[in-house]
């Protein structure tokens, strides 16, 4: 994985998830004043994490530091990517494709939806293989990546 690794969530990682996703939706309040903008994006984050109940969350580690995040769920049609962050800094270095790289090695399917206005996340899950459904419905887009295992 270039470097990274990835270990579970633990309580103390709670403020570097909140500042991750923060800075990662941001702008999506736009045009907001600091703290109404702040609010939102906590309530998001509190109602995302009780929406992930039996998710596997994981911190990604590059030099023994918190870099990002990867939330996964299995279910009948396979892998459901919640969702990956790094942080900007660790951004367009690989590390993205070395972690969904590692993550898909074994061929099962997988999908993510991805907010339709990240292109560089698109353009990430596209190049190691996931299509997309459709156009999406104006705020998300599905991609789905088949499974590659030999089936008997």
């Amino acid at each position: 994985m270039a470097g990274a690794t990835r270990r579970p969530v633990r309580p103390d990682d709670e403020p570097f998830l909140r500042v991750l996703d923060a800075g990662a939706r941001r702008a999506l309040f736009d045009g907001w004043d600091d703290a109404a903008a702040a609010q939102m994006l906590a309530l998001q984050f509190d109602a995302r994490r009780a929406g992930r109940q039996g998710a596997r969350e994981q911190i990604v580690v590059l030099a023994g530091r918190p870099i990002g995040t990867l939330v996964t769920s299995e279910g009948a049609e396979g892998l459901h990517i919640l969702d990956l962050a790094l942080v900007p800094e660790a951004r367009g270095l690989g590390l993205g494709s070395a972690v969904l790289r590692e993550l898909l090695a074994d061929g099962r399917p997988a999908r993510v939806e991805v907010e339709a206005s990240n292109r560089a996340a698109l353009r990430l899950y596209e190049r190691i293989g996931f299509r997309r459904e459709g156009d999406g419905d104006g705020v998300t887009i599905t991609l789905r990546r088949a499974s590659d295992r030999a089936t008997d």
